[in-house]
């Protein structure tokens, strides 16, 4: 029990630092961050979820220049 209290700590404590910090970018484009969890409120004060949804609303051009074979990159400014 005390390696789950932990584990849930631990998770509450880090998963706010890092859900604003990741990006994709689409060719030379700019970052784009996500807009997080928007379907439903996934922490509490008790908990927060491992499961976080991420959605990435790129503009029509980013799009096209996905589908023209422009390379995707994801990644995380976190210091960690």
């Amino acid at each position: 029990m005390r390696r789950y209290l932990n584990q849930q700590a631990s998770r509450k404590s880090w998963i706010p630092t890092i859900e604003d910090k990741i990006w994709v970018k689409v060719g030379e484009g700019e970052r784009i961050y996500p807009i997080v969890d928007e379907d439903l409120e996934r922490s509490t004060d008790e908990k927060t979820s491992a499961v976080h949804f991420m959605r990435f609303q790129l503009s029509p051009s980013q799009i096209e220049s996905a589908r023209a074979g422009d390379k995707i990159t994801f990644g995380a400014n976190h210091p960690a």
